[in-house]
């Protein structure tokens, strides 16, 4: 009887433990379940990335605790504050795509909006920057006068603007320009939910799409995050595979903020309202996903999602006058920190009923974690998570080398993305050209087949695979097909055409002509040539000049090679544009010169 009793009550505990097991890194799984009994947190869930690589995700306890659900490391969970990051980066993707001066004063953009009473309420309004609404530095700060997103603040926003409760976006915008700012733009750093609100207006504006269509088809979809959503306030809102939250025990209901009636609510289903809040802290995802996003941030998973440069201006440090403290400061979407002989970036988020962040290290190390629930503090949990999760990873002198991802995630192709591999660009491509196909989670046991042709796979990646098509390959339309066992295909429609004809973008030599009495050739390498039925002709700028040879590089597959005598008169030329014309077709260019 005892030993039925025992089992009985074991049973629960054990099933408390989902994903993968590394022995290697068990001493995560004792600080998870630390944190859940210390802090009486009903679950959570834990993601470690090296490299780019997934080594360890596991959850730990309840994701539906009266229903007896285990969190499992794919349940979603509210990303709460985290989801400034992901705000940010749909902003500089607008910046990389040469949309957006970070410069340009933020209500320039937003000028549809007015005071809802007609006054001004600060002059300085008028100066704040999309820079400073990025870096927390545009004047608000919530300390002092309170946050015009959550709380009590949102009822005087509906009553001063004589609309209805809760509060729209756009009311509170009109509220918050009749109100005066606390400091002058950029002269300190105050934390804003405010300020990134007005952000996800800027990228509706921008862009012309809502600001949840443009962040997902620009950045989640491409990315292979396709679960990645916006979450819902109430309960009745709970998405499908998403956690129940809960609040620490013994909490107090709250007035809902999210009801006009304002019933008596649990304070993870009453208090924030993400309809106000949808880019200052509604995304909802699992830990692998905020795992994964983190680590396609700087490109540590290829394909990064803003540019190196744009990331570095991230994570750049800010004046000191606007630093969070004395350690770091606060950067585009991220909090940056030195440690480690370079920066420490991370971000953490609260709402009643959840704790959510992740760090990212110089090391190349990064973990991310979710609960769903928090201690009363709304502090000792993260911090104990935080510091014990490292000190663990610290003690551990050979990290796994696996990669877990492939587990979670199937490979898709992007739209338009098997391109030649010369050129890098969209269209037809040829039998025996070298292609490249760009997508997400590509990587691992992966085949790529054309019709009933399996393809050779010369590179992968996550965001990339280079291939060849088969010599016997017909002309026409085809589907080229990515396949891992247990996902469903990905599937890119190609036209196969007879040429499809690029240059490779080589650093060629300089060349400087001998003797007269000396012939000079040039080696162009491309491909999608082959097939030619007409001469090739080499274009130095406007001087057409027929190549000698233009067919197989017999040493690599799919590789074109054209041999071409000079004429002498390109002689002290400089430096000069080289393209290729094959059955009419202009390629690409590459510079050649002649000193």
């Amino acid at each position: 009887m005892r030993l039925a009793y025992l089992a009985a009550l074991l049973a629960p505990l054990c099933a408390a433990q989902t994903g993968t097991p590394v022995p290697a890194l068990s001493a995560l799984d004792n600080v998870m379940q630390q944190a859940l009994s210390r802090y009486s947190v009903k679950g959570g869930s834990l993601a470690v990335v090296k490299d780019g690589r997934l080594i360890f995700a596991r959850a730990y306890g309840w994701a539906d605790a009266e229903l007896r659900m285990p969190a499992q490391p794919d349940s979603l969970f509210r990303w709460a504050s985290t989801s400034k990051t992901l705000t940010a980066a749909a902003v500089i993707s607008l910046v990389d795509q040469g949309k957006l001066d970070l410069d340009t004063p933020i209500f320039t953009i937003l000028n549809q909006y007015s005071p809802y009473n007609g006054k001004l309420g600060d002059a300085h309004l008028a100066a704040i920057t999309v820079r400073q609404v990025l870096h927390h530095t545009g004047g608000w700060d919530r300390m002092i006068s309170g946050d015009p997103v959550t709380g009590d603040r949102t009822i005087t926003a509906a009553s001063a603007t004589r609309t209805a409760f809760p509060p729209s976006r756009d009311n509170v915008i009109r509220y918050m320009l009749a109100q005066p700012l606390e400091f002058a733009p950029g002269a300190r750093f105050a934390y804003s939910n405010f300020g990134y609100m007005l952000l996800g207006r800027v990228i509706e504006k921008i862009s012309g799409k809502s600001y949840e269509a443009y962040v997902r088809d620009s950045i989640l979809t491409p990315s292979g995050l396709p679960r990645i959503q916006l979450g819902g306030s109430t309960l009745a809102a709970r998405l499908p595979g998403e956690v129940k939250y809960y609040d620490y025990p013994g909490a107090p209901l709250v007035s809902s903020y999210v009801s006009a009636a304002r019933e008596m609510e649990p304070a993870p289903y009453g208090f924030a309202n993400f309809d106000l809040n949808d880019a200052d802290g509604a995304w909802v995802g699992s830990v692998i996903d905020l795992a994964k996003f983190s680590a396609l941030l700087d490109g540590a998973r290829p394909r990064a999602l803003v540019t190196a440069e744009s990331f570095a201006a991230m994570i750049a440090q800010t004046p000191r006058t606007t630093w969070v403290d004395s350690v770091g400061w606060y950067g585009f979407g991220l909090f940056a920190v030195p440690q480690l002989g370079g920066i420490t970036w991370s971000h953490g988020g609260t709402v009643p009923g959840t704790r959510a962040g992740f760090w990212h290290f110089a090391n190349g190390i990064c973990y991310a974690f979710l609960f769903n629930g928090d201690s009363k503090d709304q502090t000792s949990l993260t911090s104990y998570v935080a510091q014990s999760v490292w000190d663990a990873l610290a003690a551990v002198t050979d990290l796994p080398d696996q990669d877990l991802f492939p587990q979670y995630y199937p490979p898709t192709t992007a739209p338009a993305g098997v391109v030649n591999a010369a050129s890098f660009l969209a269209g037809p491509v040829a039998p025996a050209s070298l292609i490249t196909v760009f997508g997400a989670d590509l990587e691992g046991p992966v085949t790529l087949s054309l019709g009933d042709r399996t393809m050779p796979i010369f590179y992968s990646s996550p965001g990339q695979i280079n291939s060849v098509v088969p010599a016997e390959a017909q002309t026409g339309d085809a589907d080229l097909i990515v396949r891992r066992e247990g996902w469903p295909d990905a599937i890119s429609p190609i036209t196969i055409a007879p040429v499809s004809p690029a240059l490779f973008a080589l650093k060629y030599q300089p060349i400087v002509f001998g003797p007269a009495e000396e012939d000079a050739y040039l080696t162009l390498y491309a491909t999608g040539v082959r097939g030619h039925r007409t001469p090739v002709t080499v274009n130095f700028g406007d001087l057409p000049v027929p190549a000698d040879y233009a067919g197989p590089q017999l040493q690599f597959e799919g590789l074109d090679q054209i041999n071409v005598k000079l004429p002498r008169t390109l002689a002290a030329k400089g430096d000069v544009f080289v393209t290729l014309t094959v059955d009419t077709q202009r390629t690409n260019s590459v510079l050649v010169s002649f000193p």
